[in-house]
């Protein structure tokens, strides 16, 4: 339905006229009563609440980024549809835990509809920080594992009632993923779409993708530039070197307007920091800028300080260390706490707590906080950083102990 504002009484006017075209199409309609409970079967194929997969295969993107080819175990079974960005929260168990991450989907809408799979991209990372999902994944999961996934989340996409035509997309490291979905999709679906990647990366064979996207900008001539930053580039590189900074952005874009861009960035928490600087120059108004941390909080310390972090959890209280270099989520998974956790990303509330004591850093940005949250001294443990001893009460794991 189409609808243009006018003025309040030709804008009046108009909307009759909707009303007759809805009598029309219901008159139209079939007289068949639709099953009970079509509308809940048709709301759990489109967002299911968990879809059990299988590796098909995998394929090295880089050193360090490996792509999973997931299935449905039952053959028949259909993967739930996704828009180009969202991610899964993939689960498993490792040495009697219930381990979960969120992933971004790297295979485009259509290609995932076309075969009937979603391809999930993950970066390795170092065991010490962070990385003890990514490790155990690398470890175990071959062609023929099993494992869960939630349905598709996340706002993460292009979405040109509210985006401009001219896309900014910036990636780090593994933050290329979705951005491989949402130029495959996006690209061929709204012809008058541009999109400018930039990409940093520490090394040159860190480029993930390469060959994807110089096919994809092949294809879309004029549409499509790539701008592949390398950090510590090799003396034969003729690109650009360093980091994505200000003069950069405007050297490639040329002329910007309000408006006339839509920025996206995904990448690690140092993308974020400094991102946010860079940034601050071009005074971005809220609608287009969007952010994806893929699961990581953005203001941890660089330097590591051990806090005791108590916590109070089914009736008990338990004593363990947190580092200011990992979220109080992680510090208490690395012990075996098991709480209840999803997106990752201060979005979903699953993991919201109560502070009882203590001061932590947090990003203002991916917080997902309500104001009366705020007040009354609920955080994120997901994308918080201890500055002092903590005390903090959680709920139960409802994965873990449903009641």
């Amino acid at each position: 339905m189409k609808v243009v504002i006018k003025n309040s009484l030709i804008d009046l006017l108009a909307f009759g006229k909707h009303i007759k075209l809805r009598k029309k199409i219901f008159n139209a309609a079939s007289a068949h009563r639709l099953e009970q409970g079509y509308i809940n079967t048709l709301s759990r194929t489109l967002h299911p609440a968990r879809q059990d997969l299988i590796i098909e295969s995998l394929l090295e993107e880089s050193p360090d980024i490996k792509t999973f080819r997931l299935v449905p175990v039952t053959p028949g079974n259909r993967i739930a549809s996704f828009r180009a960005g969202q991610y899964l929260v993939l689960s498993f168990e490792e040495e009697g835990m219930i381990l979960n991450r969120p992933f971004s989907i790297s295979s485009s809408p259509g290609e995932s509809r076309e075969g009937n799979y979603y391809d999930i991209s993950i970066k390795r990372k170092d065991k010490v920080n962070d990385g003890f999902f990514s490790d155990a994944v690398f470890r175990n999961w071959i062609p023929g594992s099993s494992l869960s996934a939630s349905g598709p989340q996340g706002a993460f996409y292009y979405e040109p009632l509210r985006d401009a035509s001219q896309l900014v997309c910036i990636a780090g490291g593994s933050g290329i993923t979705p951005f491989r979905s949402i130029l495959t999709e996006e690209l061929e679906n709204h012809k008058e779409l541009k999109a400018t990647l930039f990409y940093g990366m520490i090394h040159l064979e860190d480029y993930a993708f390469a060959k994807h996207f110089e096919t994809l900008a092949e294809k879309n001539p004029g549409r499509l530039t790539l701008v592949p930053v390398v950090q510590e580039s090799p003396s034969s590189w003729q690109g650009y070197s360093g980091f994505i900074d200000a003069p950069l952005i405007r050297k490639e874009l040329g002329a910007m307007t309000d408006g006339s861009h839509s920025f996206f960035l995904c990448g690690p928490p140092g993308l974020h920091q400094h991102m946010e600087k860079v940034l601050s120059d071009f005074s971005l108004r809220k609608k287009y800028f969007r952010r994806e941390n893929y699961g990581e909080g953005t203001k941890h310390s660089l330097t590591q300080t051990d806090y005791q972090l108590n916590v109070f959890i089914r009736g008990l209280e338990v004593r363990i260390s947190a580092s200011s270099k990992e979220t109080l989520l992680t510090s208490m998974e690395r012990h075996g706490l098991e709480p209840p956790a999803f997106c990752r990303s201060g979005e979903c509330g699953w993991c919201r707590s109560q502070l009882v004591s203590g001061e932590i850093a947090v990003d203002p940005g991916l917080t997902g906080l309500r104001m009366a949250d705020r007040k009354f001294g609920w955080i994120h443990p997901c994308v918080s950083y201890p500055l002092s001893p903590i005390t903090l009460r959680i709920p139960d794991n409802p994965h873990k102990y449903s009641s």
